[in-house]
Parts: C-alpha cells; sequence; structure tokens
C-alpha cells in the first residue's frame, strides 16, 4: 500500500492557561499528498509550531484528528 500523505480534520489546540482557554489552533482541514512540500507560514505566536507538534504526535489535538 502506498502513503496516503497528512489528513487533518476540524482539528484544534486549546490550551489552559491561569488567565483562562487560550486557542492556538482552530478548524484546520487539510490533505498533504505524499510527497508534496508543504510550508507553514504566519507571525510569531500563532500555532505554526503547535500544529506542528500535533501533526508530529507530540501534542494532542483537542478536537479532530490527524
Amino acid at each position: 500500500m502506498e502513503p496516503q500523505g497528512i489528513q487533518m480534520e476540524n482539528v484544534s489546540v486549546v490550551f489552559d492557561t491561569p488567565a483562562g482557554k487560550m486557542t492556538a489552533v482552530t478548524g484546520v482541514d487539510q490533505h498533504v499528498p505524499h510527497t508534496s512540500f508543504v510550508s507553514i507560514v504566519g507571525p510569531s505566536g500563532c500555532g505554526k509550531s503547535t500544529l506542528l507538534a500535533v501533526v508530529s504526535g507530540l501534542q494532542k489535538a483537542s478536537t479532530g484528528q490527524v
């Protein structure tokens, strides 16, 4: 079976902080085909590293699945 790539469905990540809940990533739906090259760009603090941590399995998504 050939690899299918990465499929993200409604991925969101919410952190509990002393000031309350903070949403780092919300509602990501994306399919990245096998052998594709993708860049994630955005300003500091927008959730790029958090999304990569979810895709790599280092962080659990609050909702959705990878």
